[in-house]
């Protein structure tokens, strides 16, 4: 059945065996669900992706994994992303240009400009929270980071409404 064959290219096209063909989602990790989201993105042979937080929820190194696999997908088949993300790490990585939105202000333009002249202050104190651990505390005396609870899940419910990046990494 050429659906089936289809199905198969595109696991394949993400790295998993073809044999994932029969899986149900409950039968899959984090990374390989994520995958599978990756396959079923490309069924259409899109050339802008938009992906809303695609590292969410799973392990720094699978995150990498999918991270990487979308960029070698961008170089080998023409694509472009936009990825929304309240993870800065991951849009000073890989984005190309950057659009930070923070109480109703939006900074945009090439990542490496954004980044350098962001006058968002708390552009900066989630940047080292998220990449340092560092805690802050804002003006109004809100701590940034719990030390006891570092994590991305931790800031990223305190951040969610505050600060939002939106980048695009493409050909």
């Amino acid at each position: 059945d050429s659906r089936r064959r289809k199905a198969q290219e595109l696991l394949a096209l993400v790295g998993l065996p073809s044999g994932f063909v029969d899986r149900f989602p409950h039968e899959l990790s984090g990374g390989q669900a994520r995958r599978v989201a990756v396959a079923r993105a490309l069924a259409l042979h899109p050339k802008l992706v938009v992906a809303d937080e695609p590292t969410a929820g799973l392990d720094v190194s699978v995150q990498g994994d999918i991270l990487n696999l979308m960029d070698a997908l961008k170089a080998s088949l023409s694509l472009s992303y936009i990825v929304v993300t309240h993870n800065l790490a991951i849009a000073a990585r890989y984005a190309s240009h950057l659009a930070l939105f923070h109480a109703g202000a939006v900074v945009s333009g090439a990542r490496d400009e954004v980044l350098r002249h962001a006058t968002l202050a708390r552009v900066y104190e989630v940047f080292l929270a998220q990449n340092f651990g560092i805690s802050l505390a804002s003006r109004a005396g809100e701590t940034i980071v719990d030390d006891d609870n570092a994590n991305n899940d931790t800031m990223r419910a305190r951040f969610s409404p505050a600060l939002t990046s939106m980048m695009t990494f493409g050909s």
